[in-house]
C-alpha cells in the first residue's frame, strides 16, 4: 500500500493509510486497515445510501448477524434514525457457526420477514458461507427484499453471493485474515492479520 505525495497533502483521511503502511514495514503481523474516525464515518455513508433507497419503503428490518454484526447493526441504525426520521426495527441473528444446522438459527426478537424489506449486517463478507446459511430462512418468509451490508468484503467468495453495502473492498491473500475489534466501543478497529 503506497501513499503518494498528492494522497498526502490531502490531509487527514488518509492518515491511518499512512499509518497502516508505515506500520505494516514495522510489525508484518498486523496492518491496520480502518480507524474509529474511518469507521464512523462509513457508518454514516452507508445509513446515508440505505436511506436514499429505502425512502419510501416503510420500515425496514436491520439484522445483525452474532455479537459483531449485532454491534454494527445497531451503530447503522442509529444512524438511520437520525438522517431518515424512522429508526429500523433491530433483530439479531445467532447460529452455531460449526454444522450451520439451518433450524438452529434464532432471531430475536422474532420479526415476521413476510413482505418487508430486511437488511443483514455483519463485519466482514468472507467466503459467503455464513451468509447463505443465515439468508436461508429469511428467503423462505418471502420478504419484500433482503440486502446485506459488510464493514469489510474480501474478493474471495465460495457461495454466489454479493454485499449491497460496503465500507471497504480488500483484494487480500487467502492466508491473510480480516478482523474488526469492537472490544472497546470508543476505539473501534478494522485490521488485516
Amino acid at each position: 500500500m503506497r501513499i503518494n505525495a498528492a494522497q498526502k497533502q490531502r490531509g487527514d483521511g488518509l492518515k491511518s493509510l499512512e499509518t497502516a503502511y508505515v506500520r505494516k514495514g514495522m510489525d508484518s503481523q498486523r496492518t491496520d486497515i480502518m480507524g474509529h474516525r474511518q469507521i464512523l464515518i462509513t457508518l454514516d455513508r452507508i445509513a446515508l445510501e440505505v436511506c436514499e433507497r429505502h425512502h419510501s419503503h416503510g420500515t425496514l428490518l436491520l439484522g445483525g448477524i452474532g455479537d459483531r454484526g449485532f454491534f454494527l447493526a445497531d451503530m447503522l441504525s442509529s444512524r438511520i434514525a437520525k438522517f431518515h426520521g424512522t429508526a429500523p426495527e433491530l433483530f439479531r441473528v445467532d447460529f452455531d457457526r460449526i454444522g450451520f444446522d439451518a433450524s438452529q438459527i434464532r432471531h430475536t426478537p422474532q420479526p415476521g420477514f413476510k413482505d418487508r424489506n430486511v437488511l443483514l449486517v455483519d463485519d466482514v463478507l468472507n467466503s459467503g458461507k455464513t451468509l447463505v446459511h443465515v439468508m436461508q430462512p429469511i428467503i423462505s418468509a418471502a420478504p419484500s427484499s433482503l440486502e446485506t451490508m459488510f464493514l469489510a468484503e474480501r474478493s474471495y467468495r465460495s457461495f454466489p453471493v454479493r454485499a449491497d453495502y460496503v465500507g471497504i473492498s480488500l483484494a487480500t491473500t487467502l492466508q491473510e485474515h480480516v478482523f474488526f475489534d469492537a472490544s472497546n466501543p470508543e476505539h473501534l478497529n478494522l485490521y488485516l492479520q
